[in-house]
């Protein structure tokens, strides 16, 4: 049996973004790339904390005004958290890439797991660039 949201990520553009924060890190900006006339649509976001600090932890689009796709407190303990937006997804603001914001503290890894919907026309020049 195919995992849970192969079949969206097949019928779609996949992306899945990896990698670690270290303590003296203030976030990570871009960790999802944006692209021209496409949503982000997240299915799965996993934090794993290794440092814990008294640092909100959120995970967002880059909107004027952004979207909040997964948070966590300050001081949240060092352990695995996993957000689970089902096969459909959670679908962020259409041309925006997907950042980690945080004040410096907090050391973990983390995994996003999703796909790029097409939401407006392209013309020729923008769909050889997506």
């Amino acid at each position: 049996m195919a995992e849970a949201g192969a079949l969206l990520r097949g019928q779609y553009t996949p992306f899945n973004a990896a990698g670690f924060v270290l303590a003296a890190a203030a976030g990570a900006s871009g960790i999802v790339a944006a692209r021209t006339g496409h949503k982000i649509v997240i299915q799965r976001i996993t934090i794993a904390i290794t440092t814990a600090a008294a640092q909100a932890i959120l995970v967002r689009d880059t909107a004027g005004t952004p979207l909040v796709a997964a948070s966590l407190a300050a001081s949240a303990a060092i352990g695995p958290y996993t957000w689970d937006f089902g096969e459909e997804g959670l679908p962020m603001t259409e041309g925006k890439a997907l950042d980690l914001s945080h004040a410096a503290g907090p050391a973990y890894s983390y995994a996003v797991v999703g796909y790029y919907r097409q939401t407006a026309v392209l013309t020729e020049a923008q769909h050889k660039a997506s």
